[in-house]
């Protein structure tokens, strides 16, 4: 019961969060670079980063937060958060959190495969120049989607590659 006001709450604050276009003079350059991930993908961050570097990506800083379910899970090796974070009122209190949301990113790739709430409201939230997710997801949170028949990391990191590179020479 309580989960479910929480997330009504929370949906309520996504309908008001709008996402500002590409800057026309974006250069698609990236080097910062944040990873929104649910915690059954946490296996793929190492390859996703490294599918970049194999691309010719290097990033100054990469900065990852896993939305753990309803729990807040101690198994994680990286900054989490949960449901649990969220009050009633759907406000967020999370250090981890605060700090993702805190960093303008050049790329914030929203590595997850489902409308998960609290993962869609921090996507929104996020300060980030060039957003990318899966097609399945709320579109209106990314600035670009791609469809994904297998949720692969390298798959992803490649077909991403092939647009910014349309990107660049437009």
């Amino acid at each position: 019961m309580i989960s479910t006001l929480k997330k009504r709450k929370i949906k309520k604050a996504i309908n008001q969060i709008s996402l500002e276009g590409v800057s026309k003079e974006y250069d698609f350059n990236f080097q910062t670079l944040g990873i929104l991930i649910d915690k059954k993908e946490v296996a793929s961050i190492q390859q996703i980063v490294t599918s970049f570097q194999q691309n010719g990506y290097v990033f100054k800083e990469v900065k990852v937060l896993v939305y753990t379910g309803f729990l807040k899970d101690k198994t994680v090796d990286y900054p989490s958060f949960s449901l649990v974070n969220f009050s009633l009122g759907g406000t967020l209190s999370s250090v981890s959190v605060e700090d993702f949301l805190s960093t303008e990113f050049d790329l914030l790739m929203n590595y997850y495969d489902k409308d998960i709430v609290p993962l869609v409201y921090v996507s929104a939230k996020a300060r980030a120049k060039f957003k990318v997710g899966i097609s399945s997801v709320t579109s209106n949170i990314n600035h670009f989607s791609l469809e994904m028949k297998d949720f692969n990391p390298n798959q992803y990191v490649s077909h991403l590659v092939s647009y910014i590179k349309i990107f660049k020479t437009q």
